[in-house]
């Protein structure tokens, strides 16, 4: 079995930054894993991943299972779990930690295939919330508790509080997290192919059905709002299944899309698998998003999210369905976020191997653009 990432995929580049001591801490994915869905995104190869600015990503879901290679820091229970049967086979029990591997397993070999998330490695804090069991506020509960510890930046949410029983309690929160402009809501639209825009308050999922009015609410809106994209075309198309159910969607109530067919997962026992909905493209952009932020922690919800939204791809065919018919564009994202601390650790990369070279008498220092062809920071 493969050990973690750290020790085994090492390329030159990553080998130079660990020896001269400029990153405690670096994942890479490994050049032997590439799911399909990663080339849809547009997601770089060969990747470095810092995460000096710890960030972390907060998974309201199921229980995440502590699977050696999720790196589970701290389980917050908002259902009473005790009444919830723990079937192998529940969609409910297996949903968070399949959501958590998606974000952050490290690299390792399942059934003898390679698996890894897409930020290997990411500290996960898991806000369990089992849906259609006890009170249907856990949802909400949740966010607002995230909202009150102040460090959980990024909240993955999959299920929903559905209808309108709570949405002024829903409404009043998401306003005020968005004022704050500390915490985005990366939110599932629902996976029954319907309209969203052709369904009655009462089937709405919050809190991706929240749709503020108000211009200051509008600019300061905290929810990223994300359809399920199926590629099997070659374009992309709104996620329908066999079965006739698929991605919700909707002009102005769907902020973008992602892959969400055939994307793979680790279930409890660490069966490696894959699935299809809203749920797996919500947590491909929570993890893009968490990338993106490793490189800029300082900046705002509102600069990630505006962000994320001006790199996608746009697609005239799904105009109707998606705002201004948005298609995750990991890369663009990527590399809009990071260039500038990228162009930064390079300079302070090489300033250090040209010191310590020249300092050594009995090696000339390489030159600087032999030494930056070398470097290889991200393709």
């Amino acid at each position: 079995m493969m050990s973690n990432i750290n020790n085994r995929i090492l390329s030159l580049s990553f080998m130079s930054l660990v020896a001269f001591g400029i990153y405690p801490k670096l994942y890479a994915q490994s050049e032997h894993y590439s799911p399909e869905f990663f080339e849809f995104i547009n997601f770089p190869k060969d990747y470095f991943y810092h995460n000096e600015n710890h960030i972390l990503v907060t998974v309201i879901d199921s229980v995440v299972q502590p699977l050696p290679n999720i790196e589970l820091i701290n389980t917050f229970n908002h259902t009473e779990l005790k009444t919830h049967k723990k079937d192998l086979d529940d969609p409910n029990y297996i949903h968070g930690t399949a959501m958590a591997s998606i974000i952050g397993a490290k690299l390792d070999s399942y059934e003898g295939k390679p698996f890894v998330g897409i930020f290997p490695g990411i500290p996960i804090i898991n806000r369990a919330v089992i849906p259609r069991y006890n009170h249907e506020t856990s949802f909400l509960n949740a966010i607002q508790a995230a909202d009150l510890k102040g460090d959980e930046f990024i909240l993955n949410i999959s299920a929903a509080d559905i209808g309108t029983k709570n949405a002024t309690e829903w409404n009043e929160l998401l306003k005020e997290i968005g004022k704050k402009d500390k915490i985005l809501v990366i939110a599932a639209v629902g996976n029954d192919a319907r309209n969203l825009n052709n369904i009655s308050p009462s089937k709405q999922f919050w809190p991706a059905a929240y749709k503020p009015r108000k211009k200051e609410f509008i600019d300061s809106d905290p929810v990223i709002r994300v359809a399920a994209l199926s590629f099997k075309t070659g374009k992309p198309r709104i996620y329908e299944s066999a079965m006739g159910t698929g991605s919700r969607f909707g002009k102005g109530r769907v902020d973008i899309g992602a892959p969400g067919y055939n994307i793979p997962y680790l279930t409890p026992s660490s069966e490696l698998k894959v699935g299809n909905g809203t749920s797996e493209a919500t947590a491909i952009v929570s993890s893009i998003i968490a990338v993106m932020r490793s490189c800029s922690a300082n900046n705002s919800a509102k600069y990630f999210k505006d962000l994320i939204l001006e790199t996608a791809d746009q697609y005239e065919h799904l105009k109707d369905k998606i705002t201004e018919g948005r298609v995750l564009n990991a890369g663009k994202a990527i590399e809009k976020a990071c260039h500038r601390v990228r162009h930064r650790k390079m300079k302070e990369l090489i300033e250090s191997k040209r010191n310590l070279m020249t300092s050594d008498e009995t090696q000339p220092a390489i030159p600087h653009n032999e030494f930056k062809r070398k470097v290889n920071w991200q393709k």
